[in-house]
């Protein structure tokens, strides 16, 4: 399949819309797809502060960079957060690659630790 935009190969099908993009016109068309619904539904408002919730794996992370971008158009906040769950490597990795990202997309974010509550998953 080819990209719908540009006619070069496609590396992103969407079934449900009969259609194909190139890496980059899928991120231009969900970047796009993220704006109006932001718009249409009222969700984020110029000088709001919104928390975004990331885990490290890469639904969030492209929630994250989409609204990062967004956020330099629409005039809004971001503070990242990271929730350490405490589960042994799996969690330490998890932070490793939000704070990686944090860093590089230049966001505000805080990384929690269960264990200053008390408790870790592993241990309940």
């Amino acid at each position: 399949m080819k990209c719908r935009v540009c006619g070069a190969k496609a590396k992103v099908h969407l079934r449900y819309a009969n259609t194909a993009f190139c890496e980059k016109h899928f991120i231009e068309f969900f970047e796009r797809r993220v704006k109006r619904t932001i718009e249409r539904f009222k969700m984020i408002e110029k000088g709001d502060k919104v928390v975004v919730a990331v885990s490290g794996g890469k639904d969030s992370l492209a929630l994250l960079y989409v609204l990062n971008e967004l956020s330099k158009v629409m005039d809004f906040e971001i503070l990242a957060v990271t929730i350490d769950l405490g589960i042994g490597e799996y969690s330490k990795l998890s932070v490793e690659i939000a704070e990686k990202n944090y860093k590089h997309l230049r966001v505000d974010y805080r990384i929690v630790e269960l264990k200053d509550y008390g408790f870790t998953i592993d241990e309940v």
